[in-house]
């Protein structure tokens, strides 16, 4: 009997043995049997306790070590930094766009009018323009800029703006744009405007352009001038000292004012193209590209266009209708004189052989001699 207990003990440990290497647990039978099978014993290889287990997740060989270089948690993940003073530049390639805002004062010329461009470039991460982006732009204060044009992005990838000023200051410009569904800011620009606000358009005529410019037309365009010889519906202007003669020429001169396509400058005043010859003028050509006549009718023609919009320039608080009045020469009152006494222009060639012993008045009475034109009777 002792020889077949040991023997019976020895095969349920040999048992035990080998389920334990195969994974197995033995089950218990009934909780009661004494055997030494019972899995509470020990030295059972397959207590789960067992310090050597290769499951034991304390075991500093386990797969899951802090040092694999592959755990989540790893502190040498650049991925799992919270460093709050981390920051993405919005110039970097993770955005794919490269941005800048320039804006310049531009010069004011005769008209001493104050304009401002503002250009914004758009570029992809590789440098090449992208166009047809709209650029939104904001002005601080809102007042002291007025819009005259904005372009999309070109082939270059620059998109412009023109503004007028209408009151003196610093001003901040700021652009932003949308690609693809998202919003981007392009960036800010800063400058100071010291002088040439804007006024009103009557101001302006009465105090820049009427000396300077509209005296001289009148000499043709008047009542008894030869244009209206030429051209009986012809604009004309009154006499110098008759009732409201600076409102009523005022009045004539943006009546014609309508807007003519141009190549050069996308659109010029009637009243412009016309001295410029750029549509026909009885009198020819007598006003130059980026002359001071120019920019002075011109400058008429952009203050109009903005009080059209609603826009309105501070009123001068002290008119001086000679400001820019400037005296003729001898030869320059002959030449006006005698376009407005026989209807004639004088020719350059008269200068270069002309007397300078004989005085102006015999000068004058000598063009009284040559044949006088149609109606010149009715005009003396």
């Amino acid at each position: 009997m002792r020889v077949g207990t040991l023997q019976t003990q020895l095969g349920g440990l040999w048992i035990a043995l080998v389920m334990a290497l195969l994974g197995c647990q033995p089950a218990d039978d009934d909780g009661t049997d004494g055997s030494p099978s019972e899995p509470s014993d020990s030295s059972d290889v397959s207590d789960t306790s067992d310090a050597t287990d290769g499951s034991d997740p304390s075991d500093t060989s386990d797969a899951t070590d802090a040092t694999d270089a592959s755990d989540s948690t790893d502190v040498t993940d650049p991925s799992s930094s919270t460093d709050p003073s981390v920051t993405s530049d919005p110039s970097e390639p993770e955005i794919g766009y490269i941005f800048s805002l320039s804006a310049e004062l531009l010069g004011q010329g005769a008209s001493q009018l104050q304009k401002v461009e503002v250009v914004a470039i758009i570029l992809d991460d590789d440098g090449n323009p992208l166009t047809g982006l709209d650029v939104e732009l904001s002005i601080v204060p809102d007042t002291h800029l007025v819009p005259l044009s904005h372009s999309s992005t070109d082939e270059n990838g620059e998109a412009r703006a023109v503004y007028l000023a209408s009151a003196l200051g610093d001003v901040t410009i700021s652009a932003a744009t949308r690609i693809a569904e998202t919003d981007y800011t392009i960036g800010q620009a800063t400058l100071t405007v010291d002088s040439g606000a804007c006024i009103s358009s009557r101001d302006y005529f009465e105090t820049r352009l009427w000396g300077p410019v509209i005296q001289q037309c009148s000499s043709c365009h008047n009542s008894m001038g030869r244009a209206l010889e030429i051209n009986p519906y012809v604009m004309t202007f009154p006499f110098e000292g008759e009732a409201d003669f600076l409102t009523i020429a005022y009045d004539q001169l943006v009546s014609k004012g309508m807007a003519i396509p141009n190549d050069a400058y996308g659109e010029l005043p009637m009243y412009l193209a016309k001295p410029m010859d750029l549509i026909y003028h009885g009198g020819g050509g007598i006003v130059e590209a980026d002359s001071d006549e120019f920019h002075l009718l011109r400058g008429l023609a952009t203050l109009t266009k903005i009080e059209e919009q609603g826009y309105q320039c501070a009123p001068l608080a002290q008119r001086d209708i000679f400001t820019g009045v400037t005296t003729k020469s001898n030869l320059e009152v002959m030449a006006q004189a005698k376009l407005a006494l026989t209807g004639t222009p004088l020719d350059a060639s008269y200068f270069e052989t002309r007397d300078p012993s004989i005085s102006l008045e015999e000068e004058l009475a000598a063009f009284f001699n040559e044949p006088p034109q149609p109606a010149f009777g009715d005009r003396i």
